[in-house]
């Protein structure tokens, strides 16, 4: 994003320059809040927002949020509380940073508060124009006191955090529709120790969404539990980490072919455990945010940082494990491919199951935010496969002899010397093993 100081949010072809703070109204303003992954849009009503947001495409994306929360820190001349939470009349609105919003807000010029992680700007609409101008300019422009734009940021984290876990919600729910009876046991009987958290969990948000904050009695039903979550989270990881050393025990393509499926389905199983304790994660996050709001305004963003610190280790956590998975399936992959002499066909289909089985994987861990690179193994085409060491060496072993050495038709006649003769016209063919 942009560090100019100049904040200016173009909606035409006017130029920003021609017009003046002292033409703007005061009720067309907006206010932008960043602390790098989200925005939090802030007006004086609905429209004001919803206008601006409109104008680049960005409603879709964007949910309204509770601005109650910032009363606490309202403090004199502070513009963002004033315009926001004056009587409850201000209007918020929340989104993710993606590619497309922080492109449309690049020219708003997001400047340093001084609240660690935290940017700022003021734009407004102009009576005779339809353009976006700045309203606040220049060194000594102050955008609103540090306690208000730090519990904005406290606000940005629950919105986002109350997102995800809606878009965990229904992962959970498409998930749970594929596994059969058996894992689905076996995912109850390792999230059984979580059961009485969410119970507590649901208490304490419907206390919080009928009287608008979680006080001490809805926050004391879950604190401390997060260390029970911590524990099921090890315990998936651990069980998605055995399946990575199983499969490297996995030499043969008939048991890398047999195997593929159930690991896909276990991975699956023990991702969703994965997947629901950073959902729960992610409520008491917002719990504790309010918490700190309430009791101790002034130290809100420092919670919310630690909380984002400790997020990110479990995310480094999930990475690890579910990284070193993917690198021993390519590794799976590799081993059926050169099996393709014998068995074109299945291995093709080996390897055609594995990459299904990666991308499911990877799919799931971004839902949290963890990022994988994903390697594509293709497989080796049956004619140049006479042409490697690697899967004549391969077809070698399977039949009997230690090495072939040699290429393309040599080594041919030495693969004949190990088959039937039906087998070879078959392999020189291109039909490959049906076996």
């Amino acid at each position: 994003m942009s560090e100019r100081a100049c904040i200016v949010l173009p909606m035409s072809t006017e130029r920003p320059g021609e017009h003046r703070d002292d033409e703007i109204d005061g009720g067309d303003r907006i206010e932008l809040v960043s602390d790098g992954e989200n925005i939090l849009v802030v007006g004086a009503d609905r429209g004001i927002v919803q206008r601006a947001l409109d104008a680049y495409g960005l409603m879709k994306g964007a949910s309204e949020v509770g601005l109650e929360r910032l009363s606490p820190m309202i403090q004199v001349g502070a513009s963002l509380a004033q315009e926001a939470t004056k009587a409850a009349g201000g209007f918020g609105m929340w989104l993710k940073v993606t590619p497309e919003s922080a492109k449309a807000i690049q020219d708003a010029g997001l400047i340093d508060t001084g609240v660690k992680g935290v940017k700022y700007a003021m734009v407004g609409v102009p009576g005779k124009v339809q353009s976006w101008v700045s309203v606040e300019t220049g060194v000594g422009a102050s955008p609103t006191n540090p306690a208000v734009l730090a519990g904005a940021a406290g606000v940005l984290a629950q919105a986002a955090r109350q997102r995800e876990v809606a878009q965990l919600k229904a992962l959970l729910e498409t998930i749970d529709g594929k596994l059969d009876a058996a894992l689905r046991n076996q995912r109850d009987e390792l999230l059984g120790d979580l059961e009485g958290i969410e119970d507590e969990l649901r208490e304490a948000f419907v206390i919080r969404d009928r009287e608008g904050r979680a006080d001490e009695i809805a926050w004391s039903k879950v604190q401390g539990e997060s260390s029970a979550i911590k524990k099921t989270l090890r315990k998936a990881l651990r069980r998605l980490g055995g399946l990575a050393e199983d499969l490297e025990s996995k030499k043969r393509l008939k048991d890398i072919s047999v195997s593929i499926p159930a690991i896909q389905g276990e991975a699956e199983c023990w991702l969703s455990v994965v997947v629901r304790c950073f959902q729960l994660q992610d409520q008491m996050a917002v719990l504790e945010v309010d918490r700190v709001l309430e009791i101790d305004p002034g130290n809100v963003n420092n919670r919310r940082l630690s909380l984002e610190e400790f997020r990110d280790e479990h995310r480094a956590q999930v990475f690890e494990t579910a990284s070193e998975l993917i690198r021993r399936m390519d590794a799976a992959a590799t081993r059926a491919d050169r099996q393709g002499i014998w068995h074109k066909n299945k291995a093709l289909a080996a390897v055609q199951a594995i990459d299904v089985t990666k991308k499911s994987i990877t799919g799931l861990v971004k839902s949290i935010g963890v990022e994988l690179a994903l390697d594509v193994i293709r497989s080796t085409d049956w004619k140049e496969a006479f042409k490697s060491k690697e899967h004549l060496k391969a077809a070698g072993k399977e039949a009997g002899i230690t090495a072939l050495k040699g290429l393309g038709a040599a080594a041919v006649t030495v693969v004949a010397l190990v088959v039937s003769k039906d087998k070879v016209g078959d392999l020189l063919g291109g039909k490959g093993s049906s076996a």
